[in-house]
């Protein structure tokens, strides 16, 4: 998997542990491959942080891509007056008031769990909507 460096957020944390079982499909961990030898520092993760007290990895990052949306403008659209006060409520408590905004206005990636979530507020608020984002894309999430 080849990673664009410019791609990556600048407050990404890398991981350096090749011995890791999981490095190869560790975005953390395939991220270090791409920092150019020029950059002096860049954020890692503490080593000591690698497991929790039941032993499973806690910084592990997959690396393939998610199946992401962007906007809900059109669904929003769709709900009745009478329900858009309580189901935009919903939202925002599930979400928060910016990532909620952020989300329904297409710049924020809403990745797969996060679109069940907002599935099955619409289902309970607002049943007659069909649940379409407003664009779709395959991506990796930093």
């Amino acid at each position: 998997m080849e990673i664009e460096y410019s791609k990556i957020p600048q407050s990404y944390a890398y991981c350096m542990s090749a011995q890791c079982p999981e490095a190869g499909t560790c975005l953390r961990h395939l991220a270090t491959q791409a920092v150019p030898v020029t950059t002096r520092q860049f954020p890692v993760v503490n080593p000591a942080a690698y497991l929790d007290s039941e032993g499973r990895r806690t910084c592990y990052q997959p690396s393939e891509p998610q199946h992401i949306a962007r906007g809900m403008r059109n669904m929003m659209e769709q709900v009745n007056m009478g329900d858009s006060s309580l189901l935009r409520s919903q939202l925002v408590a599930c979400f928060g008031r910016n990532k909620y905004y952020r989300m329904r206005n297409g710049e924020y990636a809403i990745t797969p769990d996060m679109q069940q979530a907002v599935a099955d507020l619409f289902a309970r608020y607002a049943p007659y909507v069909s649940v379409t984002f407003d664009s779709y894309s395959d991506e990796v999430l930093f």
